[in-house]
């Protein structure tokens, strides 16, 4: 039998929403590096995503994934 967790507390959903927020405050819409601005940059060719989730109830261990996909039509490199 699969034990189904509780729903997060509306405080842990607070600091979530407070932790998005400031994430968001920094994110950067524009180029801010020499070799961006390079006449001989193309444009990007790949972009990648990283993910870690603890396991419930362990501190220690924890699930990685890394993908990288060709840019623009995002397929899997």
């Amino acid at each position: 039998m699969t034990q189904m967790s509780s729903p997060p507390t509306e405080e842990l959903v607070k600091q979530w929403e407070s932790e998005q927020e400031c994430l968001r405050q920094q994110v950067v819409e524009d180029d801010t590096e020499d070799w961006q601005r390079s006449p001989s940059f193309s444009g990007l060719e790949r972009v990648g995503g990283v993910d870690l989730s603890f396991i419930k109830g362990d501190e220690v261990n924890a699930c990685a994934q890394l993908v990288v996909l060709s840019y623009p039509d995002l397929k899997v490199s």
